[in-house]
């Protein structure tokens, strides 16, 4: 990463302080990576020693906002004060939290297509059997008319039945992959609006 890349993603970052307090700690880290380039430093040992922008930024919002609650003490900033502090001791754990999440979507993905397709497929062996027994029912008739008879009967009730396990395993199984996506997008969006108010 670029002197001038990072310097531009710590700024995006710290858009929620202050300006004055924002260009202060630009202007800070601009003479900092000044002096360790100057001094032989390259970009990617100063990242490592540094961290990331999101990191940078994390800790100097911590910092402005411990600032903060001490020339102000109130409930409000202290609060603020706490959660920018959580939210850098968070932020080794935000990248595992964030995979283990978007494992458990992809499972849960997984098992809803899994089910709603093997229902559709049950309701789809029921026809097959359903047919079969109207088949073996019609054939009847020609040898034992009165088997034949009662076994058209039960194939009727059995394609009742069928119809009816069809129609709600179908809308089972839709309801599922509605639901899920609708989860996902409710979840999605809800990442997405806090990211923005962050």
């Amino acid at each position: 990463m670029t002197k001038e890349l990072f310097l531009k993603e710590l700024k995006a970052k710290l858009i929620k302080l202050p300006q004055t307090d924002r260009e202060n700690a630009i202007s800070f880290y601009t003479e900092y990576i000044d002096d360790a380039l100057e001094n032989g430093k390259t970009m990617e040992e100063l990242e490592k020693a540094l961290g990331k922008p999101d990191d940078v930024a994390a800790k100097i919002i911590a910092d402005y906002s411990v600032n903060r609650a001490k020339e102000k003490p109130s409930l409000t900033n202290g609060f603020k004060a706490l959660i920018a502090v959580l939210g850098v001791f968070a932020i080794p754990i935000a990248a595992p939290a964030a995979i283990a999440i978007v494992a458990i979507i992809f499972a849960l993905l997984i098992t809803v297509f899994s089910v709603a397709f093997s229902l559709i497929m049950a309701a789809f062996g029921l026809f097959v059997a359903v047919a079969a027994m109207l088949g073996v029912s019609i054939m009847l008739m020609f040898t034992d008319p009165l088997l034949g008879v009662a076994s058209l009967g039960a194939s009727m009730i059995a394609s009742g039945i069928l119809i009816l396990l069809a129609y709600c395993f179908i809308k089972l199984a839709s309801l599922m992959v509605t639901g899920t996506s609708f989860l996902i997008k409710k979840i999605f969006d809800k990442n997405r609006k806090e990211g923005v108010s962050a």
